[in-house]
């Protein structure tokens, strides 16, 4: 626990001291205590649970552990073993009612001298319920479990036995024996559970000892029904118990039901009816409930002829049953029978009668085909709502890892004797060592298994009901993942946890599929079935450049099976195996294979279809082409995708969807700053549906330069174009709405969006001019709408390039300009104000500023005022990153700032003559350089290509939402992939990270020719 959380506990179990001492002197509160919070509040900041009952709990807990002697430390150390198991909520509560039913002080002082049961102890009470109840009922269990000896005694049958003679022998009735019976069955289910739960016992050691213990149990009960109903000791004893199914394969369950067969030798009907009444008697006691409890819920139905068949049968009986009217699946079904009590002479020859017919090498029929069979009717006949949660019957569960083992036992068992065993593990290391499955498809089944029979114990131990069915809710899955973690197979989060479970659930299903349907399992199923480190797994996926195979394998699973509880079809998994190969190799040709991998599989999941969707990139490669581009180059427009997956039909289209975007703008609904409270959902829903529109613009956008490989087009290199005539449209739209007074405002864009060159991560730059305009009100109204785009992420506006910057106003008169551009504006606002363009408002203020604007920023540079502007610039290099400064394609001396600077000290002095001065994009602004005589057409072309590198990279940084590297190793991945990314564009030109450096050299030494 740490330090904080320590603190936190230790001082409200100080308060409940405090609380306690004043209630048993009937002392008020102090007038000037403190204010806390309620100790629900505070008890959740801990890890409990907000609520009432928690509270009342721990209270009580620590008042009856303070009131006898403990301190407040103390308390807390016990309070901190509740919080680390699986459930403190239910930790806490169990401990209340344990303290009500022993000694307080007694326990404490064990406890903090015995640390390891303190966390025994609070593992049971906070993991399961059942195991908790029998130490709350049997408080000195608990000092029984500290004893070494209690650890080192045998668990096997005939430890059971004796320990079981020891408990009956003091009792003379019959009902006596039967609950001393049952309550060494609940003091043995309780050490067995505890070893379980610290994980000293693996999960096999834990089924056969749940096993044994029921061997032991049904043999005494056997026994006292024999001394019960036998008239002397010469009375027939000819009765065999057969178990089948689990507790036969020695894999029983916390809370499993026992199949038994009855068998008796070959007797006349007297004896048969004495044996009939034994075996009723027998279950009668097994089944019952008493005030102690009952041992199993004992099922007969797998016996000839199920519940119309006799409760016994003879020997004969049983073998011209099987012999005439056996059907497949009963056979299956007796390949679990074992004896396990009475006359286990007679046990052994019906059982190997048995054998012969279920491992007969002429059967009629195929084993595969009749275990398939019988697979496929308990898929059918499951309920749709445990399809995707029982765990043992679902797809890929416990049954199907068993009938995996069975197909193979019965088609293999009569010529391989040493396969013939009811027990699963042992089952398949068998066929292990054989080689009768490659070794990794045994692993791979045996992992599962063992998992799967964890969780169905986790599953049942918590209240000792028979269930296999997993949680479909959040919070139930967190607290499964939490009861699992406390076991033998470590521990797990609950992340970890679903993916674990979906690995295991998907590498069985597919398996399973592909045995029972004889089919060889395609090649990269293979792949997707091997262990993660598996020397083949990592040769294939690291020869297409993937570099953590782990996650890689992890997500090509989900991709192809899905995960708990949404998995995927066999049509599904059929089409992802088509897809696979031609998949990997695409994305090895990316920028970075591991986060394209990612990135499909989110896409992937955001389809209705996965199958479609496979099928669609199978067969269209250029499909897969812009999937993969969108995947490998953009974590941003892979979001915006997966939230809006139904645009993807429209992306696979041919045609100007940009141009249809453009032109249908969602509606800007009546909206204002007074009524945005009282219309706040729908306002919001509006404003949501606003910013899709933009993630879709860019999307297609996208989708466009992808197409034409990222050369010019109609909307921009890069969509710089469209992204700058979406903000206007938008930004018009709203004004008109907003700002009636448009006669009277104007408003104007700067920077790169007033030129069309805006990157994806670009601000608005705006400036607000008005003309006789209230202008606290018209400020107000551009408040509200900066918020809309704003508080919406749709787009962000900055007005700091206006007059005086965030000193002033937001909105000013157009003669302040006036008095402003004449006496007070800086030297680099004239730079500034070079890119301008007039995007909403009247004519007549637009007209007016550009005029102004105008005399003040087009005109030439004096001889003093061109070395004030290089100085200027000389400052903003100071704010580029001092490390790995050649990935700064903006400020760093060499960059796009160089250029800028550079066209407004070349082109000043022609600048009045130009009616397009100040919209001129930044290459043509190097043209105009060219006309001027200002730089040559080397220059010129050398310009044009810094500028294509520059915006190139920019984009490309965007798109992955990737910032300036902060160290070596980030620096070396950008820089990787940069070079694999243009080169999968066929960019390329060498090293990214070299030509900028060699480009913005260049760039430098034309600047300095200019300005010099």
């Amino acid at each position: 626990m740490s330090e904080t959380l320590h603190q936190k506990l230790l001082g409200i179990v100080e308060d409940v001291h405090e609380e306690m001492m004043r209630s048993l002197v009937d002392a008020p509160a102090p007038e000037r205590a403190p204010q806390r919070p309620a100790l629900e509040a505070r008890l959740s900041a801990c890890g409990f649970e907000e609520s009432l009952a928690v509270a009342t709990a721990f209270r009580g807990a620590c008042v009856r552990m303070l009131a006898n002697g403990a301190g407040d430390a103390d308390v807390v150390e016990i309070v901190e073993a509740c919080l680390r198991s699986a459930s403190p909520d239910a930790a806490i509560r169990n401990l209340e009612r344990y303290l009500d039913n022993t000694s307080p002080s007694v326990f404490v002082r064990t406890m903090l001298a015995a640390r390891p049961v303190l966390h025994l102890v609070a593992t049971v009470l906070g993991t399961s319920q059942h195991l908790a109840d029998i130490l709350i009922r049997q408080p000195g269990f608990v000092y029984w479990l500290m004893e070494q000896r209690t650890w080192e005694s045998p668990d096997d049958v005939a430890s059971y036995e004796a320990w079981l003679e020891r408990e009956t022998e003091p009792f003379r009735t019959v009902e006596g024996k039967l609950n001393a019976v049952r309550r060494m069955h609940r003091q043995a289910l309780l050490k067995i559970g505890a070893m379980d739960l610290v994980g000293i016992a693996p999960v096999e050691d834990v089924t056969r000892r749940l096993s044994d213990l029921a061997d032991a149990c049904a043999r005494t009960v056997l026994e006292i029904v024999f001394d019960e109903i036998a008239v002397d000791d010469t009375h027939p004893r000819g009765l065999a118990v057969i178990a089948m199914g689990k507790l036969g394969g020695r894999e029983l369950n916390y809370s499993s039901d026992i199949d038994l067969i009855f068998a008796s030798d070959d007797a006349d009907e007297e004896t048969m009816q004495f044996y009939t009444k034994v075996a009723r008697r027998v279950t009668d006691a097994v089944n019952a409930l008493t005030e102690e409890g009952y041992l199993y819920r004992v099922d007969l139905r797998l016996r000839p002829d199920g519940k119309a068949g006799p409760l016994v049968n003879s020997e004969a009986a049983l073998r011209v049953y099987y012999e005439n009217r056996g059907r497949p699946w009963e056979f299956q079904a007796l390949l679990k029978a074992r004896t396990i009590a009475g006359d286990f002479e007679l046990g052994a020859r019906v059982l190997e009668t048995l054998a012969k017919l279920i491992f007969n090498p002429a059967l009629p029929y195929s084993p595969l085909e009749a275990v398939g069979a019988m697979r496929d009717q308990i898929k059918d006949n499951l309920p749709s709502s445990q399809r995707g949660y029982n765990i043992k019957l679902m797809a890929g569960g416990i049954r199907d890892i068993e009938f995996v083992a069975q197909a193979i036992q019965l088609m293999h068992g009569h010529r391989l004797p040493e396969i013939r065993t009811g027990n699963t593990l042992a089952a398949l290391g068998h066929v292990r060592r054989l080689d009768l499955l490659k070794p990794w498809d045994v692993d791979n089944l045996a992992a599962a298994y063992r998992f799967f029979r964890l969780v169905e114990h986790r599953l049942q131990m918590m209240h000792q009901f028979q269930t296999h069915t997993l949680p479909d809710s959040d919070a139930e899955v967190v607290l499964l993942a939490r009861r699992v973690s406390t076991g033998p197979l470590g521990s797990y989060t609950t992340e970890s946890f679903v993916e674990v479970l979906s690995k295991h659930l998907n590498n069985v299903r597919t398996f399973a599929d592909s045995f029972f349907a004889g089919e060889s399992v395609h090649p990269h199923s293979v792949l997707l079935m091997l262990p993660e480190d598996h020397e083949r797994a990592v040769s294939v996926l690291q020869h297409y450049g993937i570099r953590d195979v782990p996650r890689a394998m992890h997500t090509l699973h989900a991709m192809a099976y899905g995960s708990f509880p949404r998995f995927l079809d066999r049509r599904a998994r059929a089409s992802f195996e088509n897809l696979l190969p031609l998949l990997l190799e695409d994305i090895a040709a990316t920028g970075d294979p591991d986060q394209t991998l990612v990135h499909v599989s989110q896409i992937a999941a955001g389809e209705r279809s996965e199958a479609a969707f496979y099928k669609m990139l199978t067969d269209s490669a250029p499909a897969r082409r812009l999937i993969v581009a969108i995947a490998g180059m953009s974590s941003l427009l892979t979001r915006e995708l997966c939230a809006q997956i139904g645009t993807l039909d429209s992306l696979l289209e041919h045609g100007d969807r940009v141009d249809e975007t453009l032109t249908t703008i969602a509606e800007w609904e009546r909206f204002s700053g007074q009524d945005a409270a009282r219309r706040g959902v729908a306002a919001e829903e509006r404003r949501m549906r606003e910013r899709e529109w933009f993630e879709r613009l860019r999307l297609r956008t996208f989708a466009e330069c992808v197409r034409r490989n990222f050369g010019p087009g109609p909307h921009g290199a890069t969509g710089e174009l469209a992204r700058a005539t979406a903000a206007r449209l938008h930004l018009a739209a709203a004004f008109d709405e907003m700002i009636p007074e448009r006669e009277h405002v104007a408003v104007f864009a700067l920077g790169s969006y007033a030129v069309g060159e805006p990157r994806i991560t670009s601000d608005v730059d705006l400036v607000i001019v008005a003309d006789g305009v209230d202008l606290p009100d018209l400020t107000q109204r551009l408040h509200v709408i900066n918020q809309w785009f704003s508080d919406g992420r749709i787009l962000k506006l900055d007005y700091r390039l206006r007059a005086e910057g965030t000193s002033s106003p937001l909105v000013q008169d157009i003669s302040f300009y006036e008095e402003y551009f004449r006496s007070r504006a800086s030297l680099w606002e004239r730079a500034a104000f070079a890119k301008c363009a007039a995007w909403w408002g009247g004519e007549d203020v637009r007209r007016r500023f550009l005029r102004l604007l105008r005399s003040f920023a087009a005109r030439p540079f004096s001889g003093e005022e061109t070395p004030q502007l290089v100085e200027f610039r000389k400052k903003v290099e100071s704010l580029a990153p001092r490390q790995f400064v050649e990935w700064d394609t903006k400020r760093s001396p060499g960059a796009r700032y160089d250029i800028e600077y550079l066209c407004a000290i070349g082109l000043a002095g022609g600048a009045k003559d130009r009616l397009d001065y100040f919209t001129m994009s930044t290459r043509e602004r190097v043209a105009a350089l060219v006309e001027a005589s200002a730089i040559s057409e080397s220059d010129s072309a050398m310009l044009h290509d810094a500028l294509d590198l520059f915006g190139l990279v920019e984009h490309l940084m965007d798109l992955q939402e990737m910032t300036h590297p902060s160290s070596e190793e980030r620096a070396e991945y950008l820089a990787s992939y940069l070079d694999r990314t243009l080169e999968h564009l066929g960019l390329s030109r060498g090293s990214t990270r070299a030509r900028l450096v060699s480009t913005k050299k260049a760039v430098r030494e034309s600047f300095e020719r200019v300005v010099r």
